[in-house]
């Protein structure tokens, strides 16, 4: 959907509501300046068109990704305008996810190319009333960078698809078996892979407010949203989600390495083992009762044993663990 092309057509069919009231009055030989009370509904319309929707809907139409915030504190009472700290912790947690995903992209783990300039996502929308757009980079780069981004780019297609991921898992939430989308989209897309769609599934979850004062559910859109709708994700679907991280299951081969714990989210058991000799980080699913072991054992290094789904150079990508040992 053209959102700007939708939304001019709704405030061109106000205008028109009002020239045919104004003629109407006339008409009957009414005075309009004495029934400017007719317009209030109108005007109030059109000050919701240009003002709060016609933002939204240039943003929509231009960016892969766009995140609105609802709730009753913002953008409305005494005080509509959020505090510094709230909407930079907002921005920052959503870019945050965004890269995450990407650096779990088997591109950027079999890379030793760091998010940088050229990879980095465009900002498109960063609105008082916390309303955020990103969009994909363009498909070329600078020589300073040493980095050519175009459609056959590894770097580029791990954030385009990790960007399209990231819009499936959001679009897959209002669905009862999230899964069945998450899966079909995913097939025939090799790198997206166990790993990548938990990261995009947890990515997801931490986006959707939970808890958070005054904020009720997030509005998700852009291009990355199949069929270029707009989605509503509360509470539900933030719990729809974390049933869905808990589903995820991995083949059945065993695979023992040793790195640096570090925690992801304790809420869904998930934690990273960086630091291994010859591979980038990996993504572990751990067991409540391994909870203390992992909380005590934050950036020491550790031996993982458990099942492992493996990328094409046999390199272990996703990890559930079944045991877990100090090595120091």
């Amino acid at each position: 959907m053209n959102w700007t092309k939708h939304t001019l057509d709704k405030a061109r069919s106000v205008h028109s509501a009002i020239t045919d009231l104004l003629k109407f009055i006339s008409s009957e030989g009414g005075d309009p300046d004495e029934l400017v009370h007719l317009f209030e509904g109108h005007y109030a319309a059109l000050d919701d068109l240009y003002l709060d929707r016609m933002p939204i809907a240039v943003a929509l139409d231009e960016s892969d990704l766009v995140l609105r915030y609802v709730g009753p504190q913002i953008g409305e009472g005494p005080s509509p305008f959020p505090r510094f700290t709230r909407f930079h912790r907002i921005f920052g947690d959503i870019h945050k996810e965004m890269v995450r995903v990407a650096k779990t992209h088997p591109n950027y783990a079999c890379s030793d190319i760091d998010w940088r300039g050229d990879a980095d996502l465009r900002i498109t929308a960063a609105d008082l009333r916390l309303i955020f757009g990103f969009k994909l980079p363009a498909t070329y780069g600078s020589d300073s960078n040493r980095l050519r981004l175009g459609s056959s780019d590894p770097i580029f297609v791990a954030v385009k698809e990790s960007i399209e991921i990231l819009g499936v898992v959001a679009a897959s939430l209002q669905d009862e078996n999230p899964w069945e989308i998450i899966q079909a989209f995913a097939k025939g897309r090799p790198a997206l892979d166990v790993a990548v769609v938990d990261a995009a599934l947890h990515a997801v979850r931490r986006i959707i407010p939970h808890n958070e004062r005054g904020i009720d559910c997030v509005e998700i859109g852009g291009l990355a949203v199949p069929h270029g709708r707009s989605l509503e994700l509360g509470e539900d679907h933030w719990l729809r989600a974390t049933v869905a991280i808990a589903g995820i299951e991995v083949p059945n081969e065993q695979v023992d390495v040793v790195g640096t714990l570090c925690p992801i989210d304790p809420g869904t058991l998930r934690f990273e083992l960086r630091g291994i000799d010859g591979l980038r980080p990996i993504r572990c699913k751990y067991r409540k009762e391994h909870a203390d072991f992992v909380k005590s054992h934050r950036r020491k290094k550790v031996q993982v044993s458990g099942r492992a789904e493996f990328d094409i150079k046999h390199n272990p990508r996703f990890v559930v663990v079944e045991t877990i040992t100090p090595k120091s």
